[in-house]
């Protein structure tokens, strides 16, 4: 077809023509009423099978008119079923109604997709909005059948709304398999008295600490619990299987708090830390062993609760906002623990910070910067520098930019990219190479579609590099104006 789309094939029918009055010569028949009648019969059962082949090709002219005025009909159902699961989950409860009021296709697409109503996405505002929340959620669970479920529940104040939600999703605890939980203290889910067999991930947050009070008991019951993601919360404050997690994120507890959960988490591959600051001194606290961790990433710009630990098997280091004595701390601490760092990333980063950063890793392999704080002459400078210097990084091949929010020196690319093509003098040549613009920054694509094309032209010229264009919106979230963008195309 002319404009790409894939022709529907229309199945050739084969029409009978049943003679009606060609082959009759009435002049000489012997007209008897038991002659006309099986006629007249003959001529019912010629129309009722004319009526049907003509029905067959309406309902099928009709579906070809549909796929015309609405592509996304013709989408295969388990695409159709993946699209609907990206916006239920990020749309809260309800959302599979609404795709099944939309047409008889997506009603039936809907019903039959167990995981569409596995997942329970509730705002605290649902729970007022809604006329009648646990009718919603037993209709949701009664449709996900037997498939594992996944909760994303924040929790409102008033019991009377909260204690029947969590009752009728407490009858099917046995399905449970990922929990994301806001609380406003801890007590809202003392009434949490089952075992949890299928539960591999938690997340949960709350408002308010219980100073004193009794710890989160609801969760010590789950075998299969690996994946935990705790704000605010302390060792005494919930009691969970710590020995069996092989990843952890900490959030806004102090660092005794940090460092006494981690003694019990000796199993731990991945590690998110984001404490609070320090009251003291960091000085005489003991250290903490994590013999299996080979990635972290750390929200404390001086890298002082990394001192309290030992990492033998770390590879991959991720740090947001860095300050400049981190980079000297890390360095001395990787050396001590005898491991190689392969992979950094670095979150808005500035100028000091890469430089030293990269220093103290010149064996790093994948280096990734974050919405760099650089301005367009500081990275014209770190391409040329590294293009200039062999032996900078010299193990480097990948190379990524993320949000970049000024233009790159294109010159400077094709020369960083030129000078580590072949491997020459022991150098790893550069793999891959890739750069997002942080959406909205530039007016227009012209800019990048300049870089773009002077690239097209060095490659012409021998550059050994090949180029392609990334989905356009990689994120989740559309606002108006890519809307507008995408329906133009």
């Amino acid at each position: 077809m002319p404009d790409g789309s894939q022709a529907v094939p229309i199945p050739l029918l084969t029409l009978t023509l049943i003679p009606i009055f060609s082959d009759l010569n009435l002049s000489s028949m012997n007209i008897t009423p038991s002659n006309t009648r099986s006629r007249l019969a003959q001529i019912e059962k010629a129309i009722a099978r004319l009526e049907a082949q003509l029905a067959a090709l309406r309902a099928e002219r009709d579906q070809i008119r549909g796929s015309l005025c609405y592509p996304i009909l013709t989408l295969p159902t388990e695409i159709t079923i993946e699209i609907f699961m990206c916006y239920a989950v990020f749309h809260g409860i309800g959302i599979p109604l609404l795709l099944a009021s939309v047409c008889r296709l997506w009603r039936a697409i809907a019903f039959s997709a167990g995981e569409l109503w596995a997942t329970i996405f509730f705002r605290a505002g649902d729970f007022w909005r809604m006329r009648d929340v646990k009718k919603l959620i037993q209709f949701h669970l009664a449709h996900a059948g037997m498939v594992p479920l996944d909760l994303l529940i924040s929790f409102p104040h008033a019991p009377e709304v909260r204690n029947p939600v969590l009752s009728a999703l407490a009858q099917h605890a046995l399905q449970w398999r990922s929990l994301d939980l806001i609380l406003h203290t801890p007590s809202f889910i003392d009434g949490l008295k089952r075992a949890l067999p299928s539960l591999t991930k938690l997340e949960i947050r709350v408002d308010q600490r219980a100073e004193g009070g009794p710890p989160i008991t609801a969760f010590a019951r789950t075998p299969l619990l690996r994946e935990v993601s705790i704000r605010e919360l302390s060792l005494d404050e919930i009691i969970l299987p710590w020995m069996q997690l092989t990843k952890l994120e900490l959030r806004n507890q102090t660092f005794d708090e940090c460092l006494q959960i981690l003694a019990e988490t000796p199993g731990l591959q991945w590690l998110y830390l984001s404490p609070t600051l320090p009251d003291e001194a960091m000085h005489g606290r003991r250290g903490c062993t994590l013999p299996h961790l080979h990635t972290l990433i750390l929200f404390d710009p001086h890298c002082w609760l990394v001192e309290c630990l030992i990492l033998p098997r770390l590879e991959r280091l991720e740090l947001w906002s860095p300050a400049s004595d981190g980079a000297f701390v890390m360095e001395r601490l990787v050396r001590c623990w005898g491991c190689t760092v392969r992979t950094l990333r670095l979150s808005f980063t500035k100028n000091m910070e890469l430089r030293f950063y990269t220093a103290a890793f010149p064996g790093i392999r994948n280096l990734t910067l974050y919405e760099p704080l650089l301005s367009a002459d500081e990275l014209w400078e770190f391409f040329t520098g590294l293009a200039g210097n062999p032996t900078s990084l010299r193990l480097l091949s990948s190379l990524a930019l993320e949000d970049c929010s000024v233009l790159l020196d294109i010159y400077a690319v094709a020369s960083l990219l030129g000078s580590r093509c072949d491997g020459n003098d022991g150098v790893t040549p550069i793999m891959s190479f890739s750069t997002s613009f942080k959406y909205g920054q530039f007016s227009s694509d012209e800019e990048i579609g300049d870089i773009i094309q002077h690239l097209r032209n060095l490659q012409r010229n021998g550059l050994k590099v090949n180029i392609s264009r990334a989905p356009r919106y990689p994120g989740s979230h559309l606002d108006a104006r890519m809307v507008a963008e995408l329906a133009s195309v």
